[in-house]
């Protein structure tokens, strides 16, 4: 704690010690046609890039308006009054060392109207700073669709369903935030919550690469921020989405949101019921090289699932003073997964069908989640804030399956029947602290700082036991109990700093102190591990004129071991395959680096990042003595990762636009192999392309394609994936809403394939099918008062932790 104080007091001190510079402003005149003032009329400053709201003012009488207290930008000024048509103001670069006069914006007579609605749609693809958006609101083809398969089709993001790995351009350890604040969930609880989300309560992805110093250390490869849909008005308000389709099973996705305001009293919620009977497909193939034979196995397993979610959200605002707000929320899910699969395995020695296995298993696998959270936020005057949470998160998984094999000599002659019962219990708490405090001191210096603090437990306890002509016995090997206590304690402070006219900078420096415990019933004490580590970022941002632009970033990062890596657990393929954890895991640090160029719409940018320890999930392992092949997360020794992303927005007709994204990259990882250290190497590409269309008679329609190359995960190499998406919609009309019908995966052509070498002696291929053609149709629809204030983004300061569990 003492370093900690000691990092914390330094880094203010210096970002104290910038000097702050005078103010400047935007005036001009909003007239008519004959050069008179019109007063009281509109005049709004957008951001140039994505004409986003910065300030709104109305004019005097006179028709003179002047806005104040702005930061540096590129902007435009929009000028509106009800009966005549809109004005802008020429492109302005404004720099804050200097005032700007704007000449009279003149409005012509247009037509009267009651009310005037003005609609801005934004392009799919936003490139910003620091960041690429998705505006999925924009997006036909995800209509109908979850937030993970809108994910899936996003530039630079793989998502491995089986193994649960998220990865963004080309690297894993990705932290996924709700609105801008932390998941705590593991990779594994962020699918299946994202997967039960529908896309239609989605407003954008934010792929963010480099994060500041506010963002937890956690993460090299970067943060996905997904904004959910709040109410953009005040009163009873809100939308629901109902949508169905098949494809090899059927697929549900409804979901209802809404949002109240009475005087100082808000509340909010939503909910979301998700059903997937889609069948699953999974081909093992094992080659084992023996001594005087060689031994093949093929295991194909089908998979008939039943994915039921209930997710929901409700919250209340309470407004006590004009600047201050206390709110309380709770929200949840309840996950059920349940299978029967049946698995046929097939043995060859030279060729020679020797043993046959089938093995018939029914799974149950159920998350149950609840969480509160309690937050005070107070502002302090203009860009002067003050905020705390308190979070406290439960979950419970059940994960009990039942297998009975059977073995059947080359003849079909049953030998024996074996029943493996398979158990597993976690109970997870995670407790969270956090305050947050900013402050613009000048034009050019805002300062930020905040405080931290998580205390995690859980038990895992595996039991494994099989039966043999009626007697019971059960496996050592596999059966453990296991707890962990973990605490995390933070501090940082950050800084925007405008160095020149067109110049900015964001410092931020970091510290984390981890202490990790974890205890096994057999073993006693497996990990006892406590680290304190600095964490800096900076980001520099240059504007060379108003169609180019340069960027550079830093950031050092950790990836921490999920709570499921480190536990054991049990997932049997075959007799002789089959998934566990690892409780010898290390957190893996990263150091990575950006450079991005901007020239109008096209954004060039450069990646490199060195990661030491890496974190590779389900390594295949050969055990000789048990004749296993053991899939476990486990640490490389280093992984080096470059890219070169491309994004070009085309407008080729009026009625035709095409997003292209092209990302380019290699990645070398360095490994300790049966004492021997191996470099595998893969160079790659990721491809996403989406048509937009402009159809008579309110019809529009996309197209989305996305390919990505073969790449690596740990010492297996993973086979190309790509799929094409079609939907087409028809707004019916401002009241009644909007008609959607997609086809997904049109082509039946998504799935993985991952091959391993294990040692030479091993070859190890595995085919997961999780997707096909599916046709859906989605009816959506807003309802309430239109014209009231939203509830706030706020998902709890407990983010992070979300992200660790399962």
């Amino acid at each position: 704690m003492r370093n900690l104080l000691k990092h914390s007091i330094s880094a203010i001190l210096l970002f104290f010690s910038i000097t702050s510079f005078a103010q400047a402003v935007i005036g001009g005149s909003i007239v008519d046609q004959s050069g008179e003032g019109i007063a009281f009329s509109n005049a709004l400053l957008v951001n140039a890039s994505d004409s986003s709201l910065i300030r709104g003012v109305i004019s005097d009488e006179n028709g003179q308006f002047i806005f104040e207290k702005i930061p540096t930008g590129v902007y435009l000024v929009q000028a509106n009054m009800i009966g005549f048509n809109l004005a802008f103001s020429s492109l302005l670069d404004f720099d804050t060392q200097q005032s700007i006069q704007l000449d009279p914006l003149k409005l012509s007579s247009g037509v009267n109207l009651e009310g005037v609605d003005i609609v801005s749609k934004k392009p799919l693809y936003e490139q910003k700073i620091d960041r690429l958006v998705v505006n999925v609101e924009n997006s036909i083809v995800s209509a109908g669709a979850t937030a993970l398969e809108v994910l899936e089709r996003s530039p630079g993001v793989t998502i491995n369903r089986q193994q649960s790995l998220i990865s963004l351009a080309g690297k894993e350890g990705v932290v996924v935030m709700i609105n801008e604040k932390i998941s705590y969930m593991p990779v594994a609880g962020v699918i299946a919550f994202l997967n039960s989300i529908n896309a239609d309560n989605v407003t954008s992805i934010e792929l963010i690469t480099t994060p500041p110093a506010k963002f937890d250390a956690q993460g090299n490869a970067g943060y996905i921020n997904i904004v959910l849909k709040e109410n953009p008005d005040q009163g009873m308000n809100g939308s629901y989405t109902l949508s169905g389709g098949y494809g090899r099973g059927a697929v549900v996705n409804n979901s209802l949101n809404f949002n109240a305001r009475e005087g100082n009293l808000n509340l909010f919620g939503s909910y979301s019921y998700s059903l997937n009977t889609q069948d699953q497909l999974f081909i093992f193939d094992r080659t084992l090289f023996k001594e005087n034979f060689v031994e093949e196995s093929t295991t194909r397993t089908d998979r008939d699932t039943r994915t039921r979610i209930h997710n929901y959200r409700l919250g209340t605002d309470i407004q006590v003073s004009p600047k201050t707000i206390i709110g309380a929320m709770i929200s949840g899910y309840d996950n059920k997964w349940t299978m029967d699969a049946e698995n046929n395995n097939l043995v060859f020695n030279d060729n020679i069908l020797s043993q046959r296995v089938t093995l018939s298993n029914v799974e149950l696998n159920q998350w149950d989640h609840i969480g509160g959270n309690v937050n005070f936020s107070h502002s302090l005057g203009e860009e002067h804030s003050l905020n705390f949470d308190l979070d406290y998160l439960r979950y419970y998984n059940e994960n009990p399956t039942d297998y009975i094999n059977r073995f059947f000599d080359a003849n079909h002659n049953i030998l024996r029947e074996e029943l493996t019962k398979s158990d597993k219990t976690t109970p997870i708490n995670i407790y969270v602290a956090s305050m947050d405090y900013s402050k613009r001191y000048s034009p050019n210096f805002k300062l930020g700082m905040g405080l931290k603090g998580t205390w995690s437990d859980f038990e895992n306890d595996v039991t494994v036991q099989t039966a043999i002509g009626g007697q019971t016995t059960i496996d050592p090997s596999l059966t453990n109990i296991s707890q962990l206590e973990e605490q995390v304690l933070a501090a940082y402070t950050s800084a925007d700093i405008k160095l020149g006219p067109n110049t900015n900078a964001q410092v931020g420096l970091r510290y984390e102190y981890t202490d990790s415990k974890l205890d096994s019933d057999k073993e006693g004490r497996v990990v006892d591990r406590q680290f304190g580590k600095l964490f800096p970022s900076i980001f520099l941002s240059q504007t060379i004129n108003e169609s180019q632009g340069l960027n550079f970033s830093y950031s050092k990062r950790v990836t921490r071991p999920t709570f499921n890596d480190m536990a054991p657990f049990v997932i049997f393929i075959d007799p002789t395959t089959f998934f566990s954890g690892n409780p010898a895991l290390q957190p893996a640090f990263t150091d990575a680096f950006k450079v991005s160029y901007r020239y109008k719409t096209l954004n060039i940018s450069l990646d490199y990042s060195i990661q030491d320890s890496t974190i590779a999930n389900f390594q295949n392992r050969y055990d000789p003595i048990q004749n296993r092949v053991i899939g476990f997360s486990s640490n490389l020794d280093k992984t080096n990762t470059w890219s070169l992303t491309i994004s070009l927005p085309t407008k080729i007709t009026s009625w035709w636009e095409m997003r292209n994204n092209l990302i380019l990259l290699t990645q070398k990882n360095t490994l300790l192999f049966e004492g021997d250290n191996i470099s595998i190497s893969r160079a790659g590409i990721n491809l996403n392309t989406t048509h937009s269309f402009i159809l008579p008679k309110n019809y529009s329609a996309d197209i989305n394609f996305f390919y990505n190359s073969p790449s690596l995960a740990g010492n297996s190499r993973v086979g190309s994936t790509y799929m094409l998406n079609f939907g087409v919609q028809k707004k019916i009309s401002d009241r009644w809403g909007t008609l959607r019908f997609n086809i997904n995966d049109v082509l039946n052509s998504f799935e993985w394939v991952w091959e391993s070498n294990l040692g030479g002696q091993d070859e190890l291929a595995q085919i997961f099918d999780f997707s096909q053609t599916t046709y859906q149709l989605t009816y959506s629809r807003n309802f309430g008062n239109n014209k009231l204030k939203s509830s706030r983004n706020r998902e709890g300061g407990a983010a992070e932790e979300r992200r660790r569990v399962n």
